[in-house]
């Protein structure tokens, strides 16, 4: 893993300027998931970072609209992949993630459809969330000088940073889920099976349980939060991310040491309702310094990696502001 960070790092040198959420947060959290992670071919990635990018074509359907050819085309393909790694995994007996899939396939508990959908599910759960946490991370890194100082004097405290930065900053915002009984709640009744919106990101900030709640505070004595969920319906991604996360933190403090926003370009934080609230785009200028724009569920242009849609529903409001640089 520390190879891939050097890589991804290494065109960033002193003075030089870079898009960090484009060029090394979206990079690092493909490349772990689908790479260190899923065990899949650097040449064969782009079979599931293109089925991805099909998925908002489905937000475009009315009820009894065909599948769009481009999701299907893109699906077959996957499907294809999974077969062909089966296969390979039964000859070699791989002693990988897809190994372990190929054998529940072979015992019958998965179809071919199935274990495509096994991966794209570890993939879609795992990717936004590290790229979206490492983004936020490395920005609350620039933007408080004491706490980095404190990561490069001591590289241990680097997980409690990344917790305390899931719950400020939390990289799934809300969750869709289901009512198992009539219930009241603030003088309304929700229905069993009706739908609500749980708000991690709220609860995150919830002053009785985090006194000032949008400082960045490494040393409270209450770091749990629920950024990733909670229960049997925890993100997938969560152990991955915590794995992963505090080494790019590391390097990335001992590699540019004097982070710090850039005045000129103001931290702008937007939601959209039109899309899904899983993943955060940070925009990262690194000159002597680090300044940064931030878009909250921004889409990537075609030559990047796609956006991941998220079925659990969508950030309902849309909020602008800027972060103070310090001087």
């Amino acid at each position: 893993m520390q190879e891939l960070i050097n890589e991804l790092l290494a065109p960033i040198g002193p003075g030089a300027t870079a898009e960090f959420y484009k060029q090394v947060c979206q990079p690092f959290g493909a490349r772990v998931m689908l790479g260190l992670f899923m065990n899949v071919a650097r040449e064969d990635q782009p079979i599931f970072l293109n089925y991805v990018s099909t998925l908002p074509l489905l937000d475009q359907l009315r009820p009894g609209d065909p599948k769009p050819r481009a999701f299907l085309e893109a699906w077959e393909k996957g499907r294809e992949y999974c077969r062909a790694a089966i296969e390979d995994a039964r000859r070699t007996g791989a002693q990988s993630l897809i190994g372990l899939i190929s054998s529940a396939q072979e015992g019958g508990a998965l179809t071919d459809d199935e274990m495509m959908a096994m991966m794209t599910v570890l993939f879609t759960g795992g990717f936004p969330t590290i790229a979206a946490a490492a983004a936020a991370a490395l920005y609350r890194l620039a933007e408080n000088a004491e706490l980095a100082e404190r990561i490069r004097r001591d590289s241990t405290i680097a997980p409690k940073f990344l917790e305390e930065c899931l719950r400020i900053d939390s990289p799934v915002t809300l969750v869709m889920r289901f009512a198992m009984e009539d219930v009241e709640i603030g003088g309304k009744l929700i229905c069993r099976s009706m739908p609500v919106y749980t708000m991690l990101s709220v609860a995150n900030r919830d002053p009785k349980e985090f006194p000032d709640p949008a400082r960045v505070d490494i040393d409270r004595p209450n770091l749990r939060h629920v950024a990733f969920g909670n229960g049997i319906h925890v993100c997938i991604g969560n152990s991955v991310a915590r794995a992963a996360i505090p080494r790019l933190i590391n390097t990335v403090a001992q590699r540019f040491p004097n982070l710090h926003p850039d005045p000129a370009k103001p931290v702008q934080w937007e939601t959209y309702a039109t899309l899904p609230a899983h993943g955060t785009c940070l925009s990262v200028n690194l000159r002597d310094g680090f300044s940064a724009t931030a878009t909250r569920n921004a889409s990537v242009d075609p030559g990047g990696i796609p956006p991941t849609p998220d079925s659990r529903g969508s950030y309902p409001r849309r909020r602008t502001g800027s972060a103070r640089p310090r001087s």
